[in-house]
């Protein structure tokens, strides 16, 4: 009878308990994730027969919860002139936190100073970015 009691007054007074056997975990993707670039740069080979520039990004991005949370690196080629819009290039994961990619170009000239702005993005939006001056 006491229980039946106990079960008509949650029920009344609009009470209830909600027992999760999974409960989640959201630790892993906090908002407050350190990342840092290890390091970052950028090489040029002019082919005076062809014209093209050939162009070599590379980086190293971590983070406090390891190099899996990065989910990606872009490099932005700032025109310093002004002269060509910007070109924007992702970078191909490797393996341990390193980035890479290349590109040819004949509007990119080895010749000319560039600004290079890696920008490295991680699972939960947060970013974060380094200039390389060429």
């Amino acid at each position: 009878m006491r229980k039946l009691l106990l079960i008509l007054y949650f029920c009344l007074s609009g009470c209830f308990w909600v027992v999760d056997d999974n409960p989640r975990d959201d630790s892993y993707h906090d908002q407050s994730v350190a990342m840092w670039f290890s390091d970052a740069w950028a090489a040029c080979y002019y082919d005076n027969y062809s014209g093209y520039s050939d162009w070599y990004f590379y980086a190293i991005v971590d983070s406090s919860e390891g190099y899996d949370e990065i989910y990606g690196v872009e490099v932005i080629i700032k025109d310093v002139s002004y002269i060509e819009p910007d070109y924007a290039l992702w970078l191909y994961w490797g393996e341990n936190g390193t980035w890479d990619a290349s590109f040819s170009s004949w509007y990119y000239d080895c010749n000319y100073a560039y600004d290079l702005r890696f920008i490295a993005y991680d699972y939960t939006g947060n970013s974060m970015d380094t200039w390389v001056i060429w």
